[in-house]
């Protein structure tokens, strides 16, 4: 008896028991939670990214095993925050990798289904911290042989040459351009700063959920983006609210959080804070006339991503922020207490902050009865 590979992509050795490569422990995809950071271990990539300040980022997957070789650049819808210089860094490294695999007759295409909008994936967020961030895909033989539909094989000797070609062809393209690389980093950095963003600033607000506010201000931190505190309630002249309403002299509590926007990672906190970015408006119409024919959608993936949403908080946008006392975000979490002693019936909770719900947690974790008023009520005396 000889045992042979198999090479049909449906056969179990080729899908396993795990669902796929880049998930972790909770079998989340790690390639959406770059900004998000919900997970440790993007906590620790993009931990190690920020410190090393690299200005070129290289994220190289495998995809289904029928399909290959993808690579920049995307298509459209763009995001609006993308820099105009990363479509000259992407047609610069795509000439250069299409010159490397045409040496070896090897097919590829750019574009097709690949867009560039959601900025959570690994070369998406790259982009917006001031790097040049770059894609590709490469069929995957699952460390042995895949038949295509086609008739032809892939081995897995094959994606590895791809893959090790396509890096090496991208590394000399960023050597042979070190300096004009470094100088639109330099550049991205100093207009990020200059005095164009001077009074530009999102603001949020929670009197009685800190811990929400806690959150939101860790998760900005550990994009080392610069947050700031107000130290006495300050009054916006015009802002625009989440929902898009103008407002007026917008009374903002002291203890809020302001995110000024003349820092480094402008970029970035544009895309992960703003409110509305919508698609343009020729990949809409033809995402519409694709849903009205019933033909499925033209997107690839997420379309809507807001922190300032998701963390549901009192938030604004303003480009009139008034120059006021402020100090660096720290987290001060107060401390809960008792009110009572010894009580005859029971102990009530107040819920507006997050924390009740570890208290909650607690409770039922060790057998307590807890019940829910369903309305608001206040204590006799």
């Amino acid at each position: 008896m000889v045992a042979v590979v198999n090479s049909d992509a449906s056969s179990l050795d080729h899908s396993g028991f795990w669902p796929y490569g880049r998930g972790n422990h909770y079998l989340f995809d790690l390639n959406r939670d770059w900004f998000a950071t919900v997970h440790p271990e993007t906590r620790g990539k993009v931990s190690a990214i920020l410190e090393w300040k690299p200005q070129f980022l290289l994220d190289s997957h495998e995809m289904g095993a029928m399909d290959t070789y993808l690579f920049n650049p995307p298509r459209a819808p763009f995001n609006p925050f993308l820099p105009k210089t990363i479509y000259k860094w992407w047609d610069t490294i795509a000439k250069d990798q299409a010159a490397a695999f045409d040496e070896y007759g090897w097919s590829y295409y750019t574009r097709d289904w690949n867009e560039e909008f959601y900025p959570g994936y690994g070369s998406s967020w790259g982009i917006y911290i001031g790097l040049v961030g770059i894609l590709y895909e490469q069929s995957g033989a699952d460390g042995s042989i895949v038949k295509k539909e086609d008739g032809t094989i892939t081995t897995y000797r094959e994606t590895v040459h791809h893959q090790f070609i396509s890096s090496m062809a991208n590394l000399t393209t960023i050597a042979n351009h070190r300096e004009e690389l470094l100088q639109d980093y330099y550049d991205s950095r100093k207009k990020a700063v200059s005095a164009k963003n001077t009074g530009k600033a999102f603001v949020f607000a929670s009197e009685s959920n800190t811990s929400r506010l806690d959150a939101l201000a860790e998760t900005l931190k550990r994009q080392t983006i610069e947050i700031y505190k107000n130290k006495k309630e300050l009054k916006l002249p015009k802002a625009t609210t989440s929902a898009g309403d103008q407002v007026t002299r917008q009374n903002i509590p002291a203890g809020s959080l302001i995110v000024p926007m003349n820092q480094p990672l402008n970029l970035l906190i544009n895309n992960i804070l703003s409110f509305d970015i919508r698609l343009d408006t020729k990949s809409m119409e033809k995402e519409r006339q694709k849903i009205m024919k019933n033909q499925g959608s033209t997107l690839y993936d997420v379309t809507a991503w807001s922190l300032s949403h998701a963390y549901g908080t009192d938030s604004y946008y303003t480009e009139v922020m008034p120059k006021i006392p402020m100090i660096p975000y720290k987290s001060e979490r107060k401390e809960g207490k008792l009110i009572g002693k010894n009580p005859k019936y029971g102990w009530a909770i107040k819920s507006n902050d997050d924390q009740f719900y570890h208290i909650l947690a607690r409770l039922l974790e060790n057998g307590i009865k807890v019940w829910c008023a369903e309305e608001m009520f206040n204590f006799r005396k």
